[in-house]
Formats: structure tokens, C-alpha cells, sequence
């Protein structure tokens, strides 16, 4: 749930973001941020939909584990 209220905010300053006119400086870093978030809502979106796939908590936990040996 969480992560639909967060990705509908980051949709939401991008809108904003997007109607503001401005320079191809600022157009660019709106396409940046798109390419950014998009692929961040379907991995969370399938992360809180299905139960086989590791979300983000899991992966660090799997890169990282090993420091809780220390």
C-alpha cells in the first residue's frame, strides 16, 4: 500500500515537473527521473503483489548479510 501512495507522489512531481516549461536542461532531468522511476514501481509493484519475488529489503539483506557476522 505504501508503495502506490509513494509512486503516485513521484507521478504526481513528475506531472508538475513536466508541465512547467523551462530550458531542454530541465526536460532532460524530467526524462532522467522517468527512466528512474519507472522500473522502481513495476519492481515494487511486483514485490507487494507476488510472494516469490524478493523485494528491496531482501536483496540488501543478501548483499549485506555477511556484515552481521561481524
Amino acid at each position: 500500500m505504501y508503495c502506490m501512495i509513494f509512486c503516485s507522489l513521484a507521478l504526481l512531481d513528475w506531472y508538475l515537473l513536466r508541465r512547467s516549461s523551462g530550458s531542454p536542461q530541465k526536460k532532460r532531468n524530467v526524462t532522467k527521473m522517468l527512466w528512474f522511476m519507472i522500473p522502481l514501481f513495476g519492481w515494487n509493484a511486483a514485490a507487494s503483489q507476488l510472494e516469490w519475488w524478493p523485494n528491496p529489503f531482501d536483496l540488501l539483506n543478501l548483499v549485506l548479510g555477511w556484515t552481521d557476522l561481524m
